[in-house]
């Protein structure tokens, strides 16, 4: 096990391949209705914006323990915002609850500061985070924070304006995209 220790900054854009799934087939589309156990119905926004999820978490939204699964289910059926915003708000909200959940954030103590997150307030006011004044997220702070697990790709595929991820003396492991 690799223990990621130090601070990934760049000052150029953080880039990845922005869709994971470009050539999967419509008909896997079709069986997001049904989704999260629970949910009932989806609204039309609600399976627009999970099929606009699965654009870049692909298969992972459909395995129920994933941290892509959970943070998509919030969104549908607890975040208060209602999925109110434009998509790239409501995308970037994702990736960060995706992060959250793979960390070990909503499971025990893990997380030593979380002040405001899974909240009604905006992602741009959680603890740790900051952002432009157009709303997107500029830099993520958790260092010496407890963190511990992977980060999703969704950390680099989405938030495509991140220049700063400061995750020092966490526990976590993952592959960081070189472009």
């Amino acid at each position: 096990t690799i223990y990621l220790l130090v601070c990934f900054l760049t000052i150029g854009k953080i880039t990845a391949a922005s869709k994971v799934n470009k050539s999967k087939p419509d008909h896997d589309k079709h069986r997001l209705k049904n989704i999260c156990k629970n949910a009932g119905t989806m609204t039309p926004k609600q399976l627009k914006f999970a099929e606009l999820v699965y654009e870049y978490a692909g298969y992972n939204i459909k395995q129920m323990q994933s941290a892509q699964h959970q943070a998509l289910c919030w969104m549908i059926q607890s975040d208060e915002m209602k999925l109110r915003g434009a998509n790239t708000f409501l995308l970037e909200r994702y990736a960060l609850v995706s992060f959250y959940a793979s960390t070990n954030g909503p499971h025990g103590n893990s997380w030593i500061l979380k002040d405001k997150w899974l909240s009604r307030d905006s992602h741009c006011k959680w603890y740790g985070i900051q952002c432009y004044i157009n709303g997107r997220v500029k830099a993520v702070d958790l260092s010496f924070n407890g963190l511990s697990g992977e980060l999703p790709q969704e950390m680099f595929s989405v938030l495509s304006e991140l220049r700063s991820l400061k995750l020092y003396t966490n526990e976590l492991q993952s592959h960081i995209p070189r472009s």
